[in-house]
């Protein structure tokens, strides 16, 4: 998970902060990195150890909904004297005397949240302001002296390391959202306070957590490696540890049934679909109707942006069906059509930019779901369809065949690229075609092994993409059909290069990384670097490397250096 940044806009150069009357700063430039949780309803857990969770003697807690749940990926020990709710543990829980426990037990339990790190790199504009009230931010160490007061405004907080020195408080809002991530350690000594809100207050801590006695904090807290807290520790809230959870005796815990209102967590999201057919009208010919699948969350309770998908060659849009559910899983409607025609003598599946339009028009005129948001509009290409969306979103019909007299609308917002590049085929070496994108954003996603369209050409096509919205992501292990349900779709040619990774697995990646482009630019705000990747169960070794250049959001890097 080493990175190294590489700059195309404003860079958020971090200070050492300690808050007290002398300061000391000293300049550079620090990583970041960001953790996300995957869909589980964690708001029905209070504590949660990816690992082991130890509650030691005299435990008690009180929920503000009925019975709360503690669980561990392996072992549960809780001390004697204690008093506990559900209890689910992935191997074995022991229990000391004179417990008493509210609702069931339950041993290699699969009824566990999973917690999954992901690591992102981030980038803002901020300093330190050197007294006592802080606004949004990157930050490097911070330490609030004793007896000392910070207070942090609304908004999304990074920091290097964060350390409460004995006595100190750190305290937040509690009718608007504070996002606070460490990238490594956060530090509670004792008798030091956090006050906030399991509703409102987020910590996203990078290394572990360790918290001194007699602490009180409040608010929802995922560690990424353990926790260790001491004596007459007091939570109001939520604590989930990617590793072991450690509390000593006589801690008390109220537990928040919020958590996840406004932070990191996708609810499960049931999907349904339903086949329409769209009227299109090709330049030159007569209206033909494309067959077209659309997949939706089943609770429409809100506005759901359009994503369009564009075929590969010779691909069916059956071919597509997993990958469609699986990004509608995250809040968004999918539309997938069939364009079968006839394009230099061959009749097959042969899509064009000017589908786009197409489907927004008739979901405009004739909406199949009355939740669909068709100002925004994300174009998906896959190969061929790739090619399309790059077209598209540069207005720019390069290849009239698979653009059809397309021209841009305001309401498409950027496209996505699987497989995809745009080139002069008939010139070698590679001329790639210059894209101009204005303000909407592009991402190219690619089978490191792609033997079809080669990793190269998208990298090639990525350079010549004039944007301050630009993302490239390679997957190791991946081949060109990596985002279809089978590794040779019927009827499209096969790629010489064989999978090496779980072809399942790397369609969940995927589709996991389009819901995090989309939202991060969609969205706007602090909070929708909270949704980036959530839901995703896998191995994100299966990151080969990562590009993603917004100006003041996220960088990911690119496995050659640039200026």
């Amino acid at each position: 998970y080493k990175r190294q940044t590489q700059s195309t806009g404003t860079v958020c150069f971090h200070l050492p902060m300690y808050i007290a009357k002398q300061q000391t700063y000293t300049l550079f430039l620090i990583l970041s990195f960001l953790f996300l949780i995957e869909s589980a309803n964690l708001k029905d857990y209070c504590i949660s150890a990816g690992k082991t969770l130890i509650l030691n003697s005299n435990f008690t807690y009180n929920s503000q909904d009925g019975v709360s749940s503690f669980s561990a990926g392996e072992n549960v020990f809780v001390g004697s004297y204690s008093r506990v709710g559900n209890i689910f543990a992935g191997e074995i829980i022991y229990i000391g005397k004179q417990v008493k426990i509210d609702g069931k037990l339950e041993e290699y339990s699969t009824h566990l949240p999973w917690i999954a790190p992901v690591y992102t790199l981030i980038k803002g504009t901020k300093s330190p302001t050197g007294n006592s009230t802080l606004s949004p931010g990157c930050y490097d160490s911070v330490t609030v002296a004793p007896l000392n007061t910070l207070y942090l405004q609304p908004g999304r907080y990074e920091f290097n390391s964060l350390t409460l020195e004995s006595k100190s408080v750190l305290t937040s809002s509690v009718s608007s959202s504070t996002i606070v991530i460490v990238r490594g350690d956060l530090y509670i000594l004792d008798f030091a306070s956090i006050y906030g809100s399991s509703n409102t207050s987020f910590f996203v801590i990078g290394g572990s957590m360790d918290v001194g006695k007699t602490v009180n904090i409040e608010g929802a807290f995922i560690v990424n490696n353990s926790v260790l807290i001491g004596t007459e520790f007091n939570l109001k809230g939520n604590l989930f540890a990617v590793n072991n959870i450690s509390i000593d005796s006589n801690a008390s815990v109220i537990c928040s049934s919020s958590f996840g209102n406004d932070s990191f967590i996708l609810s499960n999201i049931t999907i349904k679909s339903e086949v329409v057919n769209v009227p299109h009208n090709p330049p030159n010919s007569s209206v033909v109707y494309l067959p077209t699948t659309i997949y939706y969350p089943s609770e429409l309770s809100r506005k759901y942006p359009l994503v369009i998908l564009l075929q590969g060659a010779q691909c069916p849009r059956s071919s597509y069906s997993i990958f469609c559910g699986l990004l509608a899983q995250y809040g968004f409607v999918v539309a997938a059509s069939d364009y079968y025609r006839r394009v230099d003598g061959d009749l097959n599946f042969w899509t064009s930019a000017r589908v786009i339009n197409s489907i927004e028009d008739a979901f405009r005129q004739n909406p199949p779901i009355p939740s669909i948001d068709v100002d925004n509009i994300i174009a998906l290409g896959h190969s061929l369809g790739g090619a399309a969306v790059l077209q598209a979103v540069g207005d720019n019909c390069f290849v009239p065949s698979i653009c059809e007299d397309y021209h841009r609308r305001a309401s498409l917002k950027g496209i996505i690229g699987f497989g995809a590049n745009l080139r002069n085929y008939s010139v070698t070496p590679d001329q790639f075609i210059n894209i101009y994108p204005g303000q909407r954003f592009v991402a190219y996603l690619q089978g490191a092994i792609d033997g079809v369209a080669f990793p190269s050409r998208a990298m090639g096509t990525f350079d010549v993409t004039h944007c301050t919205s630009r993302s490239i992501a390679m997957y190791e292990g991946m081949n060109h059909y990596g985002i279809t349900n089978t590794v040779h779709p019927p009827g499209a040619n096969p790629d010489p290069n064989k999978e090496t990774g779980d072809h399942m697995e790397g369609i969940n990646l995927v589709a996991a990384s389009a819901a995090a482009n989309i939202y991060s630019y969609l969205l706007k705000t602090d909070s929708a670097f909270t949704y980036l990747l959530a839901g995703y169960r896998g191995d994100t070794s299966r990151f080969a490397s990562l590009d993603v250049q917004y100006t003041c959001c996220l960088l990911y890097t690119s496995p050659r250096p640039r200026d």
